[in-house]
């Protein structure tokens, strides 16, 4: 897709000015050329053509994202696309990752057209432990279960974190920074610290990352401000590792804490799994049955995060005979809180969640 973009735009040089999908404010006056509100920014003509073309490149695409998958992509999203298409020293394969979920729009490997619903959609590269909030972006093509995504506290957010994941390992997610510059960049920093046959390509990837992210505003923080203000927001701490942003009025309805330390539960949650016999793991589903006859009274008192908050313990600590559990809670925690598109998405991974693959829904597309 980009490459017939490209074609098509054959005159316009590549990107080395400002933000890509910001700075297109073009606006004539007296004559002159001017980005935005300060005259000292006129540029030459061909630098204007970059940038408007670089504006079309998101316009088209970004109509067409909101209207399929039902939510907004923030701009770094489309300049990190645009980024990896520059030269071979900027691909994703010089550090082992490659596109996945709504990226393969943009590679052509999901057309445009396509008649796949938004939910499908969101299956497209999902890992077994991406809760509803993960929109998967990238995966390390290792086989090792490491992948990187969006997550979006509530559908209609612009997205504020990007968190990292070894699925393959457990369902412990890792902030990685802001943007998804910031994420690979502190991937990209880890592997090379561990990798010795590929330490020139590395480096360049790198070199050249910090470069773009420097012209265009991106801090490679793994930790900035929209984080530390994020975690403000945290009401529970689950075994995701990252907690949970709960939606609460002013008088503090719309969470309870569970009946239970996150180290306790964790404890019952483990004799499930490790029950020798039936007898042990029906007692463990009693104790837990407990917690959940209680989540059913904070429900009725519109207090919805509690179960929110249990139904991603359970999702987060994958055991394959807690997902009917889960399916009872969580959908319905989602619904009650007004996130019926993560509802929807939590419902059809139940249906199929495996832990040895991603899913993929483009083999027949």
């Amino acid at each position: 897709v980009f490459q017939k973009m490209q074609k098509r735009n054959a005159n316009v040089p590549l990107k080395n000015g400002n933000s890509i999908l910001n700075d297109c404010n073009i606006k004539n006056k007296g004559g002159k050329r001017k980005i935005g509100n300060n005259s000292h920014n006129s540029l030459p003509d061909d630098k204007v053509r970059k940038l408007n073309f670089e504006n079309r490149f998101k316009h088209e695409f970004s109509e067409n994202f909101l209207a399929k998958w039902g939510v907004k992509f923030s701009d770094d999203f489309y300049d990190f696309y645009y980024f990896t298409q520059q030269n071979p020293e900027s691909d994703i394969d010089a550090v082992g990752l490659a596109f996945t979920g709504p990226y393969d729009v943009l590679t052509g490997k999901i057309k445009k057209e396509t008649e796949l619903t938004k939910v499908e959609l969101y299956m497209h590269g999902r890992f077994y432990y991406d809760l509803p909030e993960i929109i998967t972006l990238l995966y390390s093509k290792d086989d090792d279960g490491f992948h990187i995504g969006y997550f979006r506290d509530a559908p209609d957010d612009v997205p504020q974190i990007l968190v990292s994941n070894h699925s393959k390992k457990n369902g412990d997610l890792s902030i990685c920074g802001d943007n998804i510059f910031a994420a690979v960049y502190g991937y990209s920093k880890k592997l090379l610290s561990k990798e010795t046959r590929l330490t020139k390509s590395i480096n360049l990837f790198i070199k050249h990352l910090e470069l773009f992210a420097k012209d265009h505003g991106y801090s490679l923080a793994a930790t900035s401000q929209k984080i530390k203000e994020r975690n403000k927001k945290v009401k529970a701490i689950c075994l995701n590792k990252i907690g949970l942003v709960i939606p609460v009025d002013k008088n503090g309805v719309g969470y309870r804490e569970l009946p239970c330390s996150e180290k306790e539960l964790k404890k019952l949650l483990q004799k499930i799994t490790n029950a020798e016999n039936d007898d042990l793991k029906n007692e463990a589903f009693d104790e837990l049955q407990e917690i959940i006859t209680l989540v059913q009274f904070a429900n009725d008192e519109c207090d919805y995060g509690m179960g929110y908050e249990l139904g991603v313990n359970l999702f987060s600590h994958g055991d394959e005979s807690l997902n009917r559990i889960i399916l009872h809670l969580l959908p319905l925690a989602y619904r009650l809180m007004g996130y019926e598109l993560y509802s929807d998405i939590l419902e059809k991974h139940l249906i199929d969640r495996k832990k040895d693959v991603s899913r993929s829904i483009i083999t027949n597309v």
